[in-house]
């Protein structure tokens, strides 16, 4: 296998990390803690007047780019034997799929923001983002997860303590 690919793949891996890692730091640094699991129209009217979520919520679309150079480049790298290649391809799917749940989710948090500075309600695009976001994205986290950790297994670089 051509070292060059997993090298390019660490390297995203790093940025996602770092860009995650920033978007949320520094939302909650910004904005306060994050409304969750509520129907107060108040409190979460309060925390999505800031506008400073919608701003955050661009990075995070760039973010997207990196974490999908790690995912294949995982994928390539964990590739050694059919039944790695096929539990590292569940875990490419997985992954690609939570990025589209989760573009919907920043999409809908950058809405919340002119909803809530406008007036309106909030409720229901707010229940959206939080089932979406606090439940459905979490089983296409675990898949890919599990998925790549399998795929691990019995690859040479990767501790076994890992999988």
């Amino acid at each position: 296998m051509d070292r060059s690919v997993a090298r390019v793949g660490a390297w995203a891996g790093v940025i996602s990390v770092i860009g995650i890692a920033g978007y949320h730091l520094g939302l909650m640094i910004v904005a306060g803690q994050r409304v969750s699991g509520t129907t107060d129209a108040a409190a979460i009217t309060k925390y999505y007047r800031n506008e400073a979520i919608a701003a955050f919520g661009v990075e995070l679309f760039l973010v997207v780019v990196p974490i999908f150079v790690f995912a294949v480049a995982l994928r390539e790298t964990l590739s050694t034997t059919s039944w790695a290649r096929f539990l590292a391809t569940i875990g490419l799917v997985a992954l690609v799929t939570e990025m589209a749940v989760n573009l919907t989710g920043i999409a809908a948090q950058m809405s919340l923001v002119v909803i809530a500075r406008s007036g309106g309600d909030v409720v229901p695009l707010f229940r959206f983002w939080d089932t979406l976001y606090n439940s459905g994205a979490y089983a296409l986290e675990a898949g890919w997860v599990a998925a790549f950790g399998l795929a691990m297994r019995d690859v040479v670089g990767f501790p076994r303590w890992l999988t």
